[in-house]
């Protein structure tokens, strides 16, 4: 066994394996935008309530010129961040049966 033939064939595979991340970490990730109307179809509420958010600086935005948008990764962190889970496994509002 040729231990220099080993390392250079550990090398070559190693070189080729930095070759592959680096080549998977330049590839740029397409930015996703959303504007403020289709926010609130999104949320399925009015362009008013979503002003009124962006008011109350409820909202990540970004803002460029007079244009306001919210990107994809904003909008996935507010949805992590605001999440509201069931107790219990219980749902969150029992709708009570109207009697008639």
């Amino acid at each position: 066994m040729d231990l220099n033939l080993e390392f250079e064939k550990l090398k070559a595979g190693q070189d080729q394996i930095l070759r592959m991340l680096t080549q998977k970490n330049n590839v740029k990730k397409e930015l996703k935008v959303y504007s403020l109307g289709e926010l609130a179809t999104f949320f399925g509420v009015t362009k008013r309530t979503i002003y009124n958010w962006k008011d109350e600086g409820r909202l990540p935005l970004t803002i460029v010129s007079s244009k306001t948008y919210m990107t994809e990764d904003q909008l996935q962190s507010f949805l992590e961040t605001n999440e509201v889970k069931p107790i219990n496994g219980q749902p969150l509002l029992k709708r009570s049966k109207i009697k008639k």
